[in-house]
């Protein structure tokens, strides 16, 4: 047969299966929509409608085990008996639901199992991108040997003071993983959305004014090569986190090594541990440059003075801009969302939240007191000024994509939002945490998506006994066609500084969220190959047989297909690559971050970052729980200003301070060990001090009763008088 006849037959044979692929996916979503879509939509978790995002849904291991469907169990409650209370489409005595159709049943088997035509068996890989109807084989298993070399060519090419500035980002370990029927677990289309994620994080940590992609340097185009040049990146902060990187194997590749003495510097990380670590407090901040760091009162005065912005004077602004509205998909209470004009053009969004136990005090409801907060000077009658308990600031960066800051009422920089004043609702959010950084960008993946919420205080101000002056103001900031009008623009620059980043997947299915879940969600059998960079058959069996109880444990959960947390991985990871004769995991720290509850004091008026030592990071469960406590105004205030705060922590099993204390060190046959107590470093704003001992710390803000100090304020020194 000759070669033109061959390409005739395998492009026919392409386009048959990207059809068929797309009938079996069409299906499944109509399906949904008919049958499911009534109760699983938006909010819902899992979303099942026309609206669902079936790349996303296939590898949430919670529902679905991509190309297992005994093991799924969605497919398992929609195949229970008509009878099982249980059982989906779920009845109810006031509509009586009938159960899926076997054909329907046999429709989502297939579709999880990875059949590109219904009925036929998974052989050829996921239904969409290159690898489609390719067979396995036709996907490598990527190796450190050859990250290595890709690495080591890329900076040969070029000077080497040049190349002191590079740095690499692997997704090998993705590429690497494979559903249960042995296919890629990411497809070359998603491949493609996790190198979009990385583009769009490095540049959202950059105040650089354009849009640089990361670079893939290989074949395949799994190894990115970044220059901390182009996007202001602090090169401290990378030796930071390589410091606590836990999978640097070290395997005598004299291509790592060559790199290494090249860059004077670990050559690579992980994307997904990149992405994870950088999205999220506190090295969000410190890349960034957030201020705050050293928990004072006015971090939002400062972000807005770095901008350009003089509050009193942009309040007064005929282009600012107010909407109140009583319900929002973010806030517990009512809430007030302002834009201020910047001199450079670009905008500067903040919202005012309120915790709903206040919402019938003075000062808490902006339905009655619209024309806060004190420090607007927008009336003379402090009855009508607001006092809010926390907020989000959304801001563009130069190259129009966004940057993010969750305050309290007093304008203090919060790692996390208080879960009594703000929740997100998305099902990625674990508990409805938000998170400074990667819960933003997961939550505004279209900009400002708020375009679509119309103001009420306008209409409600009508039933106030105002003044015209009062009246006016009222009516000039909360003008709902300028809020649109300039909604729309603002989301329409962020849309296009987020299409230069590359292809996004579009929906729910955010792609720096993409690459944070898949480091942060619980491990499934698939990836162990790719985790531990590991190609053979029985991996599985091979980990059981190993010394190390810890190891057993870790191998008895995949085997089973239980799910394997991270954390719980990442203890075991040196044991496991030792008994496998992999290398030896280097020592490492440990870091301290806001998504495993670490060693944060996240809203204390003592914590100072000017130090720049990484810290130990405790278990979830240890992880501080912060609400947000009624707040009075201090002893002398004008009604309506803002209230002092002081924070107060209950402490279970271990005592909380702000001394230095020794590094954590993971050794590596993956004990555990300190090294001397050092004395923190000074270094510049926003950088991370040493955390005190641990223990499980419940966290409050409260109101000091009139006439108490205020903790934030410093203490004023003691005189002694002599008899």
């Amino acid at each position: 047969m000759s070669p033109s006849v061959i390409r005739i037959l395998v492009a026919g044979l392409l386009v048959t299966r990207a059809l068929a692929a797309a009938t079996i996916e069409q299906r499944v979503l109509d399906l949904f929509e008919s049958k499911c879509s009534s109760c699983h939509e938006d909010d819902q978790d899992p979303e099942l409608s026309a609206k669902t995002d079936l790349a996303s849904l296939r590898r949430n291991d919670k529902y679905v085990r991509a190309g297992d469907a005994a093991g799924s169990s969605l497919y398992k409650l929609v195949t229970l008996s008509p009878g099982d209370k249980k059982r989906m489409p779920k009845s109810k005595p006031s509509k009586q639901l009938d159960p899926l159709s076997d054909d329907e049943k046999k429709l989502i088997a297939d579709w999880i199992n990875g059949a590109t035509v219904p009925g036929v068996a998974a052989a050829h890989g996921p239904a969409s991108g290159d690898d489609a109807v390719a067979p396995k084989s036709a996907r490598p298993f990527i190796t450190d040997a050859y990250v290595g070399a890709a690495v080591l060519a890329d900076l040969k090419s070029m000077p080497e003071p040049q190349a002191a500035n590079m740095r690499y980002l692997s997704l090998a370990n993705m590429f690497n993983e494979r559903d249960a029927s042995g296919n890629p677990s990411y497809n070359a289309e998603e491949m493609v959305y996790c190198r979009t994620g990385v583009t769009k994080l490095m540049n959202s940590l950059s105040m650089n004014p354009n849009i640089v992609p990361a670079t893939p340097v290989d074949e395949h185009e799994i190894v990115l090569r970044f220059n901390m040049q182009d996007y202001g990146f602090d090169p401290s902060l990378w030796s930071q986190v390589a410091a606590a990187y836990p999978y640097q194997i070290r395997q005598n590749l004299e291509s790592m090594a060559e790199a290494e003495r090249i860059l004077k510097a670990l050559p690579i990380m992980r994307a997904d541990f990149f992405v994870f670590v950088f999205a999220q407090p506190p090295f969000y901040h410190k890349a960034l440059g957030i201020p705050g760091g050293t928990g004072a009162r006015g971090a939002d005065v400062e972000l807005e003075t770095r901008l350009g912005i003089t509050y009193d004077k942009a309040i007064l602004d005929p282009q600012a801009v107010r909407a109140g509205f009583q319900r929002s998909g973010v806030s517990q209470g009512n809430r007030l969302i302002e834009r201020l004009p910047r001199p450079d053009g670009h905008y500067y969004w903040k919202s005012y939240d309120f915790d709903p136990n206040r919402q019938n005090e003075r000062g808490a409801d902006i339905f009655h007191s619209p024309l806060g907060p004190a420090n607007a000077a927008l009336t003379a009658h402090s009855e009508l000024k607001f006092s809010h308990d926390g907020g989000e600031i959304v801001f563009s960066l130069p190259n129009r994509l966004q940057g993010y800051m969750l305050i309290t009422g007093l304008g203090k920089r919060l790692d996390e939002g208080p879960v009594n004043v703000v929740t997100d609702r998305n099902p990625d959010s674990r508990g409805g945490r938000i998170i400074n950084g990667i819960s933003c960008v997961r939550c505004h993946a279209d900009g400002l998506f708020m375009t679509g919420f119309r103001d009420e205080i306008l209409g409600a101000s009508a039933s106030l006994k105002l003044d015209d002056a009062d009246r006016a103001t009222i009516k000039r900031l909360h003008d709902q066609a300028r809020l649109e009008s300039l909604m729309s623009a603002d989301a329409a620059n962020y849309a296009r500084a987020v299409a230069q980043c590359g292809p996004a997947p579009g929906g729910k299915n955010e792609p720096v969220n993409m690459l944070y879940m898949h480091f942060l969600k619980a491990l499934g059998p698939g990836q162990l190959a790719g985790e531990l960079g590991y190609d053979k058959p029985g991996i599985e069996t091979l980990l059981a047989s190993a010394p190390d109880a810890e190891v057993k444990t870790i191998a008895g959960k995949f085997s089973g297909k239980a799910p394997v947390p991270r954390q719980d991985f990442e203890k075991a990871f040196p044991a496991m690559v030792a008994f496998l004769s992999l290398g030896t995991v280097a020592p490492h720290d440990r870091l301290a971050l806001t998504e495993f509850g670490g060693n944060l004091d996240n809203i204390s008026t003592q914590r100072n970052e000017s130090g720049s030592e990484v810290t130990v990071r405790a278990p979830i469960k240890n992880r501080d729980v912060k609400t947000i406590e009624p707040e009075k105004p201090d002893a002398g205030a004008e009604p309506g200003g803002g209230p002092a705060i002081r924070v107060t922590r209950k402490i279970v099993g271990g005592v909380v301070g702000d001394v230095p204390r020794p590094k954590i060190r993971i050794n590596a046959d993956g004990s555990v060990g300190t090294t001397p107590e050092e004395k923190p470093q000074e270094g510049r704003p926003g950088e991370q001090a040493p955390a005190g001992k641990s223990g499980r710390k419940v966290i409050k803000i409260e109101t000091p009763k009139p006439g108490e100090p205020d903790p934030a304020d410093p203490a004023p020194p003691v005189r002694v008088v002599k008899p």
